[in-house]
This record gives structure tokens, sequence and C-alpha cells, in this order.
């Protein structure tokens, strides 16, 4: 349970930090206002960025339920979860 909970803490942490950077924050702000001409580019930022993380998180938290370390129901709907809280 100790590794589960500095995975978790360190992946938040992480998480966190990168999207408080100035030129992440900057790129979602042009993402954004770029969409409506370009929506590959919103596409391919999700894929490599928040579903990217999401997939980490949902294996992290099956893997944690499989060995009985939690009780998850619904990984990816937990990954969801948790991983809206992070951002704030």
């Amino acid at each position: 349970l100790p590794d589960l909970r500095r995975r978790l803490i360190e992946f938040g942490t992480n998480l966190v930090e990168l999207l408080s950077r100035p030129g992440v924050v900057d790129l979602g702000r042009l993402l954004l206002s770029e969409s409506r001409r370009h929506p590959g580019l919103a596409e391919r930022f999700h894929s490599g960025g928040p579903e990217s993380a999401h997939r980490k998180m949902t294996a992290l938290l099956a893997r944690a339920h499989d060995r009985g370390l939690l009780k998850i129901e619904d990984p990816p709907l937990a990954a969801d979860q948790l991983l809206s809280m992070w951002p704030g």
C-alpha cells in the first residue's frame, strides 16, 4: 500500500505541475481558439495527453483492485473522477 500511495501522489503531483506550466496553459488556450478551424489538433492533443493519462490511471487503479489494495468497481470511472479532482 505505501507503494500505491507514493505512485498516486507522484502521478497527481506531476499532472498538476504539468498543467500549471505557462506553456501548457497557453497551448490549451490556443487549441481552444483554433478547434473550430482545426478539429484534428484538439483530437491529437487529447489522445496524446488527457487520454493517455486516463489509460495509465485506469491501469494503475485496476492493478490495485486486482491485488486487493483498493475496492474499485469501475476503474475507468474512478480514474475519471480522480483525474478531474487534481487540477482543481
